[in-house]
């Protein structure tokens, strides 16, 4: 029996998530944990593996929910696919803060997740970052690889970087994650996007992945690279 763990793409969490998950844990993330965008990743993973529970892990001082915020409350229109992925879910909900908006996050995402794994048990984690101290000054990278078992320490020393300084994105269509590139391109500042590949048999597709980004984005002195492990 497998479990499954759907999380946002923040860098800081890394390690949060390593203490949450076990080689029986197939992890899902995104910006925001934001069910809505990769629902046919999770419906595929639930029909294809027996999972036994789910955890929904949220944090504070999310990144994806300030995209959020300043688009409803300060009217700064991200781009179309942004809008239509990330934010519209939030438009008729009621917040004056970001701190409500992450809970009405965890809220939406745990009613979406619901009927979509419908009999499994669904648990919520809501990991605390107000501690959270960096010990790295690099630039941040992102890695892109396909729903599995990871442990974030082994691999960010299997690609030579710091597992404080990458946002994992997982998710089984580049379609799904397209707008969470746009987010990390935009307002995180990312330069460096790897395409990654951790099994043989994935190397084909992961490669067509690297391809969609290249015709389907709009992304500009940004560096990608398609690594086979």
């Amino acid at each position: 029996m497998k479990e499954l763990l759907i999380s946002c793409m923040d860098h800081r969490l890394n390690g949060f998530i390593d203490q949450l998950s076990s080689a029986q844990t197939i992890l899902v993330r995104n910006a925001g944990a934001n069910i809505f965008s990769i629902k046919e990743s999770i419906k595929f993973l639930i029909d294809n593996n027996e999972i036994s529970k789910i955890i929904l892990s949220t944090h504070n001082d999310c990144g994806a929910m300030k995209v959020v915020f300043n688009s409803i409350k300060n009217k700064k229109n991200p781009n179309d696919d942004i809008y239509n992925k990330l934010v519209k879910q939030f438009e008729k909900r009621s917040f004056n803060t970001i701190e409500e908006l992450e809970k009405i996050n965890t809220e939406i995402q745990l009613n979406e997740l619901e009927k979509i794994a419908k009999g499994i048990k669904i648990e919520v984690k809501t990991i605390d970052l107000s501690n959270y101290k960096s010990n790295s000054n690099e630039e941040h990278k992102l890695v892109y690889s396909f729903p599995d078992a990871y442990n974030y320490e082994e691999l960010s020393k299997k690609l030579g970087i710091n597992e404080n300084e990458v946002y994992f994105i997982h998710a089984n269509h580049f379609d799904e994650i397209k707008h969470d590139l746009d987010i990390a391109i935009d307002y995180l500042g990312i330069k460096d996007i790897n395409f990654l590949a951790t099994k043989a048999s994935d190397y084909r597709e992961m490669n067509k992945e690297m391809n969609l980004a290249m015709l389907k984005s709009s992304i500009k002195n940004i560096n990608l690279n398609f690594i086979k492990l």
